[in-house]
């Protein structure tokens, strides 16, 4: 109950941020929006916005594990100032530039981070962010650590077809132990209900190719 009224809070007290950087966004007081977005550290999670900022995503994470038990709702909220203070600076300096990109990958771990470790906070709401994020880095090269997370998200909402996808370009590093992960999520989809895996848009005959695939490949690999 304590955790359910907390995301509540944290949500409503987001919306409000959010609100108002939009509107200094708005009327072009960039300055005035990350001031906002430095402010919502202490006021909603208690956390030190400069602290925060000098950390890279790993450390953000291991951070908030040792911080409290609202590691994952805090995860995200870092993700949504994260997500705007990219954009104020986008608006600032202009799109691609690299503090900004820096703020995306960041932000995208974090949204990652949170969802697939509770499915409680994988909603609309956020899903749509953390894509209006993804698009936001979809030119640059994804870290592996990162597209791992990724793919483990479309493998739990159920979108199948997009594990894959992120999957084959894991497999495409060279790093063989991908081959086997992705051998085990074949055989995962296999047991899944026809239905499930057509709603995933990767029917069985197509999961049953892939296995087949990843198996010669890796016995390729062993010679």
């Amino acid at each position: 109950m304590f955790e359910r009224d907390y995301i509540l809070r944290l949500i409503e007290q987001l919306t409000q941020v959010l609100s108002k950087i939009l509107f200094s966004k708005g009327a072009r007081n960039l300055d005035e929006a990350r001031e906002i977005i430095r402010q919502a550290y202490p006021n909603m999670l208690g956390l030190d916005a400069g602290l925060i900022r000098s950390m890279t995503d790993r450390e953000i994470i291991s951070f908030l594990k040792i911080t409290g038990s609202t590691q994952y709702e805090r995860c995200l909220m870092i993700a949504e100032l994260l997500k705007e203070e990219a954009s104020v600076d986008e608006l600032i300096h202009g799109e691609s530039n690299e503090e900004a990109v820096v703020m995306y990958f960041d932000s995208l771990s974090l949204f990652l981070e949170a969802m697939i470790n509770k499915d409680e906070l994988m909603t609309e709401r956020f899903i749509r962010d953390m894509e209006t994020v993804l698009e936001k880095v979809s030119g640059f090269q994804i870290p592996s650590e990162i597209l791992e997370k990724l793919f483990r998200f479309y493998e739990i909402s159920g979108r199948y077809a997009d594990a894959e996808d992120v999957m084959f370009e894991l497999t495409e590093s060279g790093d063989p132990s991908y081959l086997q992960k992705a051998e085990k999520f074949y055989i995962r989809l296999m047991e899944k209900p026809e239905e499930d895996l057509m709603h995933g848009n990767l029917p069985k005959e197509e999961v049953m190719e892939g296995l087949n695939r990843i198996k010669l490949l890796l016995k390729k690999d062993y010679r």
